[in-house]
Formats: structure tokens, C-alpha cells, sequence
């Protein structure tokens, strides 16, 4: 293995990233930067991005994010294709099916020329996640 300093920063992003990036800081130096909300304690991590969303309290290590902090770019875009993309249970938002149903039906109505498709997690609510919706009117 070839004889490298110390890293200066170590950024991680993804839940199953945490536990590896706390021991590569301690393994090998270094601070570790989280672009998320960590589920490890947030001392843990020097510095983490956390999104507004998240709702996590302010801490002197966190720094709140507005929306995506790295976006994707893409050259070949499908302007008329749309994805729904739809959570599960969450122990910090109440989910009501009828609710979400009647939100996706307004979007795809809304959005006549616009091809939509959810997707969702493992283990989506019944009856309203995985179907393809076909384009308004067919």
C-alpha cells in the first residue's frame, strides 16, 4: 500500500455510510463531513448538511440545507415523461393514504401531457404505490 498523508476531510453521504466513514476518521484522520441526517449521533461527524426538511434541532456542527445540494444534470431529458416518488411510514409525518391518493390523481390529471409512473420503497402503503398512471384521457 503506498505511503499517503492523512486525508484533510472525509464526506459521506448515505446511511450505510456512516459507520464507515466514523471508523476511517478514526483509522486514518481527518474530519468527516455527513450531507445528510445521520443515523449516528450527530457528534459523531465535525460537520453535517442537513436539509431543512429534516426538521433536526440546531446544533453548532449542522448546517441546514435548502434544497438539492448536489443536483444532477442531464443532457437527454424525456419531456414528457414524469416519476411520482412515494415514502412509507414515517415516525415525524402522519401518511394518509386517501390523502396521497387523491394528491397523485391531481397531478396526473393536472398534467395531461405528462407520461407519470411512481415508484416507491420496499414496503409502500397498499393501494396507491406501483402503478404505472397512464397519460390523462386513455
Amino acid at each position: 500500500m503506498p505511503d499517503l498523508p492523512p486525508p484533510d476531510l472525509l464526506i459521506g453521504v448515505g446511511h450505510g455510510i456512516h459507520l464507515p466513514l466514523l471508523i476511517a476518521r478514526i483509522v486514518c484522520g481527518g474530519r468527516s463531513v455527513v450531507l445528510m441526517k445521520p443515523t449516528l449521533p450527530y457528534r459523531c461527524f465535525e460537520l453535517l448538511f442537513v436539509p431543512e426538511h429534516d426538521r433536526t434541532r440546531r446544533r453548532g456542527n449542522v448546517v441546514p440545507t435548502h434544497g438539492v445540494i448536489c443536483p444532477a444534470k442531464v443532457d437527454d431529458k424525456e419531456t414528457d415523461a414524469g416519476l411520482i416518488l412515494l415514502g412509507g411510514p414515517s415516525p415525524h409525518f402522519d401518511w394518509s393514504n386517501p390523502d396521497v391518493g387523491n394528491q397523485v390523481e391531481r397531478i396526473v390529471r393536472e398534467s395531461p401531457d405528462v407520461n407519470c409512473r411512481s415508484a416507491t420503497r420496499v414496503d409502500p402503503p397498499p393501494r396507491i404505490c406501483g402503478t404505472p398512471f397512464p397519460r390523462h384521457g386513455t
